[in-house]
């Protein structure tokens, strides 16, 4: 009668840590569902983010409204919000 109970102990202790492995190793997998988004740079800082996340004007991408005005900033170009194309400035050129 005790080796059928010590066999009962060991076969629950052996189920037992047999599910905490098996749930360990679905939440492990959970992680790589996020990262199937299409990730993006950012043209002013280089960070990669993920696109639905990003700040696109004139084919470029950015993380933030903050990082799209200061390339525009950068590159002399006036950001026309309205229409979303840039229209430089006509005395820059001459």
């Amino acid at each position: 009668m005790a080796r059928l109970i010590t066999l009962l102990i060991l076969g629950s202790g052996f189920y037992w840590l047999y599910r905490q492995l098996t749930e360990k190793l679905k939440n492990k997998t959970k992680p790589a569902e996020i990262s199937q988004k299409k990730m993006v740079q950012c043209s002013f800082c280089g960070v990669h983010f993920p696109q639905d996340q990003s700040h696109a004007h004139n084919q470029k991408t950015f993380c933030s409204p903050e990082h799209l005005t200061l390339f525009s900033e950068e590159k002399g170009l006036n950001t026309d919000s309205k229409t979303g194309t840039d229209k430089t400035d006509s005395n820059s050129h001459e």
